[in-house]
Parts: C-alpha cells; sequence; structure tokens
C-alpha cells in the first residue's frame, strides 16, 4: 500500500458490520459513486481497475488526479478492496465503480460554480449516488444542481465534518431540504 494513503485505522468497518455485510454478497457490485472533491488516484492498487475517466471542473479536463490525497481516502473508505473480509480492511463496499469529479485544488479548496459542476456531471453520466466529502457553501447555483441532481432520483452524501453540519451556509445544513435525497454523515 502506497505510504500516507488509506493507510490510518479504519474503525468505521466493525461499527456498521462492514464484513459481515460484504460476506452475505453485498459490495456493491453494479453500483457506481461519484467521488465530488479533490479526485481520485486512480492507478492506487486498492481500487483494481474499478476507477472510471472522469471529470475534472477546475481545468475542464479529465485529468481527475488527487493532489490532496483525501478524495483518494474517502473513496477507499467506500470502494477500496481487501483480500480478507473478515479483517479490517478497506471499503465497506468493495465491488462499486468509482467516478472521480476533481473540483478542490490540492489545498481542498473549491468553487462553489465547480462544486455545482462536478454534481451536474455526475448527474449527466447517470450516477446516482455522489459523495462530497468537502463544506460547501448554498447559493442559487448549488442550490439548482442539487434540485436537478435530486429530481433526477439522485442520492448525495455530504460529509458533517469540519464545522459543516451546524453552519447555515453549508450544504450539510440544508439537508432537510432535499427530501432525504442529500444525507450528512
Amino acid at each position: 500500500m502506497e505510504p500516507g494513503i488509506l493507510s490510518g485505522t479504519q474503525e468505521h468497518r466493525p461499527q456498521i458490520t462492514a464484513a459481515a455485510a460484504v460476506e452475505a454478497g453485498y459490495t456493491g457490485a453494479g453500483v457506481t459513486v461519484a467521488f465530488v472533491y479533490s479526485g481520485v488516484r486512480a492507478t492506487h492498487e486498492t481500487f483494481g481497475g474499478r476507477v472510471l475517466t472522469g471529470y475534472n471542473t477546475l481545468e475542464d479536463t479529465t485529468d481527475t488526479t488527487d493532489d490532496a490525497d483525501h478524495g483518494t481516502d474517502v473513496a477507499g473508505v467506500i470502494g477500496g478492496e481487501t483480500s480478507d473480509i473478515a479483517a479490517d480492511g478497506i471499503g465497506v463496499a468493495p465491488g462499486v465503480t468509482l467516478l472521480p469529479v476533481k473540483v478542490a485544488n490540492a489545498a481542498g479548496d473549491g468553487d462553489v460554480r465547480n462544486v455545482a459542476e462536478g454534481i451536474d456531471y455526475a448527474a449527466s453520466q447517470g450516477v446516482r449516488l455522489a459523495n462530497l466529502s468537502m463544506v460547501a457553501p448554498v447559493n442559487d447555483t448549488m442550490r439548482n444542481a442539487l434540485d436537478a441532481y435530486t429530481a433526477a432520483g439522485g442520492l448525495l452524501v455530504v460529509g458533517a465534518g469540519n464545522g459543516g453540519y451546524d453552519d447555515p451556509e453549508t450544504v450539510g445544513y440544508f439537508a432537510a431540504d432535499w427530501s432525504g435525497s442529500v444525507m450528512v454523515v
């Protein structure tokens, strides 16, 4: 495993009985998850070639290389492979396909316009499950993107960390506005 990426402890797996779910056949196979943040290191061994060509809203390219490593970490928590599912391995759904959507730079900073465009891109690709692991402000641009995504049947999972869950200017705070289609974790 590459040092510095996906090398932390995986306390989440036993808490949510991830091993039991995978053993029962719930691997996420056939599901695509969009990771809307700093990109994903597609060449990382834990993804086993399951990373699609994504989109970089910052540069209008398909280069979704993760300069911050945070997007890769989050993608690993959700979709990293493990050879021993009974161990504290990585990934609660090791069979998912990953769609990286880069909306933030190496410092983790992204403009709301880029984030909204990333959510729109996920919707345009037919991806109905997206993860946003950054605090994103809510303005008309973001509301329009979230309205369109959820109206198309999308579920957006938003990280509550970094103070975003109780900041009245962020997506996490307004999650209830989208009738269960935006979930804060």
